[in-house]
């Protein structure tokens, strides 16, 4: 069985390696690549970097860029990697929790399925579920098995890992597990693991030169970023709403299979499956949280649920009917969402949501330059876009200040370009109105840039930037445009020469 994970992992880091070269989606592709590079040229994370993203998607970039080369399949397969990683564990973990071995394989490859195969790119929200799935996998093994020395290192690694994690998904998880662990017998051995694990995550960040002080300050900067309503409907688009809905309908029978089992252990009293169940719980309020805060895919979403649910009731022994209904509805919606995720991979859904550069084509072929972007199987847009911005930055000359904008950040990369180091990576942090706002705009005016490039559908919107800052923008560039491509230069340039010509 061992070999058969080992191929299920390898299969689906190719799998991974495949989808995440189909489709450019530019939105949140430019953010991830500007936050790797950054990071590669040696800027300092929420110092330097001024960003609100975990701690593990600003290192884990920086490293795929160190060991693969700045390509975006780097990017890829450092997704591919973690999640073929992420299953091994949650495989050994879920066979040390009590599930058989075939059980357990079939629940890890489902999970990581549901959570890595969607994005297949190197995505914090994919990460975290995976994280926080493994963390969960390691408790219910600590429950069962706390003299394995494996089990106890899993458990600290895997806490570690979560710690570097989105914070909306690592708090909820790590707080909510220590409580119900602290009520078991095992109360002294978890406590000291998860302090443990803390002192070596504080320790490790401040290795890689992470101010854990700093992130801190930049996860308060990024609360309130969209209401719960418009978050739990992924802000009703007929895309995104339309996964959200199937994916709630997929998760009802799991739900009521987890009520059942703990309708089961209400009635026998026995301490240790009331103990799983918390546990359990633990996923299941972890995702609740994620549907209200994550702007992402709800079955990557519903991944520590599910994990919770499967490790709870696919356990061997203790079989009656209603067990058995239960653990029929938990594999119901396993089967269901894994099913669902299959199709949202094979169609690129999740690049479909971020655009730009999505493109419903048959004339779809992989680029050759720039040598980020080799190999990333895109269509004539992208190709457009990419020859004139090679264009404008030829005839603007070597050391012209030149800025990227929201979905054409990745250009820096592309062209070898450093980012201003004293700006922040997302705008929308900086309200209008706020002293830090109206500084963080100076700054930006200081740097005289000569060349602004954006794309064309954030013309006269900008949704990314504060008020002032537009008004800046207004007043001392003017605004020209071709295809996907918009670029603002200072007042009185005229168009740029090198926005027109063939786009072939």
């Amino acid at each position: 069985m061992h070999a058969c994970a080992a191929t299920a992992a390898l299969l689906l880091a190719a799998a991974i390696h495949l989808l995440g070269v189909r489709q450019f989606g530019a939105n949140d592709y430019g953010s991830i690549i500007n936050h790797a590079w950054l990071a590669h040229l040696g800027a300092r994370p929420y110092t330097e970097l001024l960003s609100a993203t975990p701690p593990l998607f600003i290192l884990g970039g920086k490293a795929a860029f160190a060991l693969g080369g700045v390509r975006w399949a780097a990017l890829v397969d450092a997704a591919g990697l973690v999640a073929a990683l992420s299953l091994a564990a949650m495989y050994f973990l879920f066979a040390r929790a009590g599930l058989a071995s075939t059980r357990a394989l079939a629940l890890a490859t489902t999970l990581t399925v549901a959570a890595a195969l969607p994005t297949s790119f190197w995505s914090f929200n994919a990460t975290a579920a995976l994280a926080a799935s493994v963390f969960l996998a390691s408790a219910f093994a600590l429950l069962e098995a706390p003299e394995r020395r494996p089990v106890m290192a899993a458990f600290v690694a895997s806490a570690v890992a979560l710690s570097w994690c989105k914070p909306n998904i690592a708090g909820p998880m790590l707080v909510s597990t220590a409580a119900v662990l602290a009520a078991t017998p095992v109360r002294a051995r978890a406590l000291a693991l998860l302090g443990a694990g803390a002192v070596l995550s504080i320790a490790l960040l401040v290795v890689c030169r992470v101010d854990p002080r700093a992130a801190l300050e930049s996860y308060a900067a990024a609360r309130g970023r969209a209401s719960l309503f418009d978050t739990l409907i992924m802000g009703g688009q007929p895309l995104t709403w339309w996964e959200a809905r199937s994916t709630y309908t997929m998760l009802a029978p799991a739900l009521a299979g987890a009520a059942a089992a703990t309708l089961v252990a209400a009635r026998a009293r026995d301490r240790r499956e009331i103990a799983r169940i918390a546990l359990a719980g633990c996923g299941a309020i972890t995702s609740a949280i994620a549907f209200g805060t994550n702007h992402e895919l709800k079955m990557t979403d519903a991944v520590p649920f599910l994990a919770g649910a499967g490790a709870l009731l696919f356990r061997s022994g203790g079989a009656n009917r209603l067990r058995d209904a239960a653990q029929g509805c938990v594999a119901l919606s396993l089967l269901l969402v894994t099913g669902f995720a299959l199709r949202v991979s094979s169609t690129r859904m999740r690049v479909d949501m971020i655009g730009t550069f999505f493109e419903r084509t048959d004339a779809l072929y992989a680029l050759e330059k720039p040598e980020l972007l080799r190999g990333v199987v895109t269509g004539p847009r992208m190709r457009f876009a990419v020859r004139r911005i090679d264009t404008l930055l030829r005839d603007a000359g070597p050391g012209a200040s030149v800025f990227f904008g929201p979905r054409m950040d990745w250009g820096y990369a592309a062209w070898s370009i450093a980012p201003p180091r004293d700006l922040p990576t997302w705008w929308e942090f900086f309200p209008e109105g706020s002293p830090a706002t109206d500084a963080m705009v100076e700054r930006f005016a200081a740097h005289k840039f000569r060349l602004l490039v954006f794309a064309t559908e954030d013309a006269g919107a900008f949704p990314y930037y504060p008020p002032v800052l537009l008004r800046y923008l207004r007043r001392e560039y003017e605004t020209w445009s071709n295809g996907d491509v918009l670029v603002m230069v200072p007042r009185g340039s005229g168009r740029p020469a090198g926005l027109d010509g063939d786009d072939g």
